[in-house]
Parts: structure tokens; sequence; C-alpha cells
């Protein structure tokens, strides 16, 4: 089965086999699809113009030194920040936050009072 989907992951039965496996297997089999999703963006149109944050995570996961030295991840860090970057200068109205403390995966465990506080600002963007 090919999953395209998160309501289609939620068919498969767990069995027995670990969370964090089968989260595994579902971004690897969402990755298989990363062509197809490109092309999507690539024709979706320009992006609305809406209050939004972006938040880019600067930490180091535990689980990105497993397949990578830390340099390599410093590396991957440094690429992530240009790229937000560039992309929040391509928007007007976009605010860019930078968490030198929270990684990607973990930044709403490792920093929720930033993660609580821009939904908080959002809120209060949508409602003047």
């Amino acid at each position: 089965m090919r999953i395209q989907s998160l309501s289609t992951w939620k068919v498969i039965p767990r069995c027995g086999v670990p969370r964090v496996t089968i989260l595994l297997m579902y971004s690897a089999a969402l990755a298989s699809n990363v062509d197809q999703l490109y092309e999507e963006m690539r024709h979706g149109g320009p992006m609305p113009a809406v209050p939004m944050i972006v938040y880019t995570a600067m930490g180091i996961d535990a689980s990105q030194t497993i397949f990578s030295t830390e340099e390599v991840v410093r590396a991957q860090n440094a690429a992530k920040l240009a790229t937000n970057s560039a992309f929040v200068e391509s928007l007007s109205g976009v605010e860019h936050r930078v968490l030198e403390d929270a990684s990607h995966a973990m930044i709403h465990a490792q920093r929720p009072d930033a993660v609580l506080q821009g939904v908080r600002d959002l809120l209060d963007r949508t409602r003047h």
C-alpha cells in the first residue's frame, strides 16, 4: 500500500509495532511522493496574504546525529536558515523567529512557550 496521506496511514493496523517505527515508515512513504508534492506546489498559485510566523529551529536533535555528523547537521541548519529567511523575505507581513535552543522535530516540546506565543501573536493580528 502506498501511503499518500495521514488518512491512509490511520488504517494501517499497529500490530504491536512501536509507534516510532510506524511514524518513520509513514515519513519514508511520504518522502516517496516528494516529486508529486513539488509539482503540486509549483502550480499552486501565489501564497495568500495571511498573518504568518515562520520558525527556524537551529538546535540539534539527537536523532539527527544517528545518520549524520554534528558538522553535517549544522550545515543543514545553516541551509535551512537561509532557505527560511529567503521564503520570509519573499512575502509581505511574515515574521521569522529563529530558535537556537530547539530542534526541528521537538520544537513543540522544547519550546512550548515560543509556539504558544506565536499562536497568541497570530490571533492578536487577526483581531485587529
